[in-house]
């Protein structure tokens, strides 16, 4: 707390926050490096991360398509190389720009959901992807039938990610 200097610093710090607190994988264990055994069993944490950031970009007008931005000038240095967004593993890393980079693709993916429909629906596919395994987290099929599932049409939302994000 003591690094925060500025109220506007404090409300995006109480939003990201608060989105943990209410949002509904409390009730399971978050592992941010799993062990070897249990890789992809635990929520993905671009879900958990990137949920949170999209709520408190929402404090600041404008700051989504600033965080989207940043993952376009860093998406070639930083882009998931195993998929479509970042594994578990070295999710929080020792690279400060690197682990942004990965709370913006996890925040980008979500207010993808909203430009394509809106914030109950991208809330909604918050909801069924907490629930999910890491590792189906990474494909596009598994991915499709959680944003289906939710309303959206997977095609729609993917145009709008990738313009987003590249």
């Amino acid at each position: 707390m003591s690094t925060i200097a500025t109220m506007q610093r404090a409300e995006t710090v109480i939003a990201h926050e608060m989105a943990h607190a209410i949002g509904p994988h409390i009730v399971g264990s978050l592992q941010t490096d799993p062990t070897p055994e249990t890789v992809g069993m635990d929520q993905p944490s671009w879900v958990v991360e990137g949920f949170a950031r999209w709520i408190d970009h929402m404090t600041r007008p404008g700051s989504a398509d600033q965080g989207a931005a940043y993952v376009r000038r860093n998406r070639a240095r930083y882009r998931p190389t195993d998929g479509i967004v970042p594994k578990n593993t070295g999710f929080y890393s020792d690279d400060p720009a690197r682990t942004s980079f990965n709370y913006e693709i996890g925040a980008a993916f979500f207010y993808a959901a909203e430009k394509t429909s809106n914030r109950q629906k991208a809330t909604d596919l918050y909801i069924a992807l907490s629930g999910i395994p890491e590792l189906t987290s990474l494909d596009r099929m598994f991915l499709d039938g959680n944003i289906r599932g939710v309303g959206i049409e997977p095609d729609r939302f993917w145009t709008t990610y990738k313009k987003l994000v590249t």
